[in-house]
């Protein structure tokens, strides 16, 4: 085993390109003019790494250096050092580089299948470098994959009065819009429902622990009705299908059926009561520095024509 001597430093890399170029080159000259340096000054560089090393990496056979056993295992080490600081220096150059990289978003449901995509195309059309990679779940799992500094910034409909620490920007409001199937909506007529008369259908609704189930489970609330739940699913286009197929009422995004609706496959209905809107947020950790390539998409979403400017940081 090759021991190191005491006197040993950090930064090995100047010393471990010249015994490369050395090594390489086959000659000393050679090396030298690899690295535009003079012989001597070389020759002095390839001493000082044996000294540090504590052994001959070289057997000098008359005028030849002849690699021995210790400089294999060191051109072995030096090759694979100097190929790590090449992939460093990379990834630090794409991270200063707004134009060049990737960009992890922890998106919803619904601003992943709705807002996201055509947000992501007109982006790329003016910044073909970049690449977006998306991950789905529910709101309160791509705050702790923000958190967890999983994804770069998040994209999402809920965040609990409890989530210190982030900075919001509102992207839009989706207006919740109560729908059934076309039959279903032919039978309860063009009377307005009140949101306590929801008790005596039943309703198919998102999976416990999402942020819209919450919400229509607390406007329940606020009229002392308690729903009747059919189905659950994690899914607004299962949820979508189920009442196209008579399960169930839902109450869902208006961006999530507005395509159903329009090609007649539910129906929405008249509300007595005004049904609130689900607001889209953009979050950040305030404290996060931010990648070059994130922050310039940050920028582009702030200022595009339909951005609110009311950004800030979210209080508890």
């Amino acid at each position: 085993m090759l021991t190191l001597h005491k006197r040993w430093v950090m930064n090995m890399d100047p010393l471990y390109k010249s015994f490369v170029a050395v090594v390489e080159g086959k000659t000393m000259m050679r090396a030298a003019q690899r690295l535009h340096v003079a012989q001597p000054t070389l020759s002095r560089q390839i001493a000082q790494l044996e000294e540090q090393m504590g052994i001959p990496l070289f057997d000098r056979v008359g005028k030849r250096l002849v690699l021995n056993h210790a400089g294999t295992l060191v051109y072995e080490v030096a090759k694979r050092s100097l190929a790590m600081e090449d992939r460093l220096k990379a990834h630090l150059d794409s991270i200063a580089d707004p134009e060049v990289g990737t960009i992890h978003i922890g998106a919803g449901l619904t601003p992943a299948i709705h807002l996201l995509p055509p947000m992501i195309a007109t982006y790329r059309l003016q910044h073909p470098g970049v690449q977006f990679s998306v991950r789905i779940g529910s709101s309160r799992e791509m705050l702790t994959a923000l958190r967890s500094r999983e994804v770069d910034m998040a994209i999402v409909t809920t965040v609990g009065r409890d989530e210190t620490g982030f900075w919001t920007l509102p992207l839009m409001k989706d207006p919740l819009l109560l729908v059934a199937s076309v039959s279903m909506a032919a039978a309860v007529g063009d009377e307005p429902i009140s949101i306590s008369q929801l008790a005596e259908y039943p309703m198919v609704l998102l999976r416990e622990g999402s942020g819209l189930r919450e919400l229509i489970l607390d406007l329940a609330m606020q009229h002392d009705t308690s729903l009747h739940v059919a189905a659950e699913t994690d899914s607004l286009e299962s949820i979508s299908s189920m009442v196209q197929h008579g399960v169930g009422l839902s109450i869902l995004p208006t961006s999530a059926v507005h395509d159903d609706i329009q090609q007649e496959r539910i129906s929405a209905l008249s509300v007595k009561e005004d049904l609130p809107a689900r607001e889209i947020l953009l979050v950040r950790e305030e404290q996060r520095s931010q990648s070059a390539v994130s922050a310039k998409f940050v920028d582009a979403v702030i200022t595009r024509p339909s951005a609110r400017q009311d950004s800030t940081p979210l209080e508890t």
